[in-house]
């Protein structure tokens, strides 16, 4: 085995080891990065549920005059506080520009919400009925609410891009690491035949290849190609397609995972096959 061989052995080995090294970071920021956008939907569901829920119990206080219907104003209330902190929390120093500019809507709004709702609460409750009624027939209350729900989509739209782009980071570096590997294995178990031996037996002559060798060969790899440009657009795809469908991103991240490693022995035992 010659100097050229073993440098390109251990440039081989060394550049797998690299790429396994990145696959692990991609994983393990795929993984926080699941963690982290479930979190932040569910966070930012209870602030829409806990808005939703003051909404009831001032409607239904307004309605009823029974301070029994304020209990989900209540709980509402007393929810929003920790989830606006948990939101800001969770988004850190990784937040893009316009998730800084959503969540201070979505704090601004939500506070907004609820000091209309304490208003016309106050209002019933120094026997103002007539006020409170005009208050809430301003609609001041409906744009709010219309607004936070805006606001809410986008930043939930915004995280699962962030995630799926992960997803398609870890991906593509399982991707690159296969294929070296692979690479890597030929390099250090391969033996040639001994009748390409210098010395004893004949030597070994490359054969030509016919016209009709030259356009299978030729087929083959741009089949190749279009299954790699397949795969990119699955990466980059699928996980918002079934996020739309109304799976959870936890269980697309795993679906996608599950579909990327499927693919790599596919590839093998097509060649098997064929």
């Amino acid at each position: 085995m010659n100097v050229a061989l073993l440098s390109v052995i251990a440039a081989a080995m060394f550049a797998t080891l690299v790429l396994a090294y990145q696959t692990v970071e991609a994983e393990r920021a795929q993984r926080e990065q699941v963690e982290r956008t479930v979190e932040l939907l569910e966070e930012l569901r209870k602030v829409n549920r806990a808005a939703l829920s003051g909404e009831t119990g001032q409607r239904g206080y307004l309605i009823t005059l029974d301070r029994r219907y304020l209990a989900p104003y209540l709980t509402g209330r007393e929810q929003i506080e920790p989830s606006l902190d948990r939101i800001r929390e969770l988004l850190g120093g990784e937040a893009t520009p316009r998730q800084t500019e959503l969540v201070d809507q979505i704090d601004a709004l939500a506070r907004a919400k609820f000091d209309e709702m304490a208003g016309s609460v106050e209002l019933l409750e120094n026997g103002r009925l007539l006020d409170a009624r005009r208050a809430v027939l301003t609609d001041e209350g409906v744009e709010t609410m219309e607004r936070l729900g805006r606001a809410i989509a986008e930043m939930e739209e915004i995280e699962n891009e962030i995630l799926a782009e992960r997803i398609t980071e870890a991906a593509r570096s399982e991707a690159r690491v296969l294929p070296l590997l692979g690479a890597l294995l030929v390099l250090l178990f391969y033996r040639p035949p001994p009748t390409a031996e210098t010395g004893g037996g004949p030597r070994l002559t490359l054969p030509r290849l016919s016209g009709r060798e030259t356009a299978l060969i030729l087929i083959a790899a741009a089949v190749w190609g279009l299954f790699n440009a397949g795969y990119v657009v699955y990466l980059g795809f699928a996980p918002l397609v079934l996020e739309a469908d109304g799976i959870s991103s936890t269980t697309a991240a795993a679906i996608i995972s599950i579909g990327s490693w499927l693919m790599s022995f596919s590839g093998a035992a097509a060649g098997q096959v064929a």
